[in-house]
């Protein structure tokens, strides 16, 4: 499978499994979402500041109760407020 590339209609980019986004909040990041019965891991690497996270749940839950992202941005913007990235 060749990986998917960006274009201005698609800001996502993907290939084995690891994704690029431009987030309106942390800019352009490269993301992983693993998921097995029961647990996820997200792993996060935003370049503009060498920022890498890591972050495990023990949930599955449906699209619209996925709340990962939010969970993802505000990590980041409490480590950014106190100094780490």
């Amino acid at each position: 499978m060749a990986p998917r590339r960006r274009t201005s209609e698609d800001n996502q980019g993907f290939g084995l499994g690891v994704v690029q986004l431009d987030s309106p909040s942390l800019g352009k990041i490269w993301f992983y979402q693993g998921t097995t019965l029961g647990y996820r891991v997200i792993h996060v690497y935003v370049p503009t500041t060498g920022v890498v996270l890591a972050i495990g749940v023990n949930s599955q839950p449906s699209d619209s109760e996925n709340h990962v992202n939010q969970l993802t941005e505000t990590i980041f913007t409490t480590l950014h407020e106190f100094g780490a990235g």
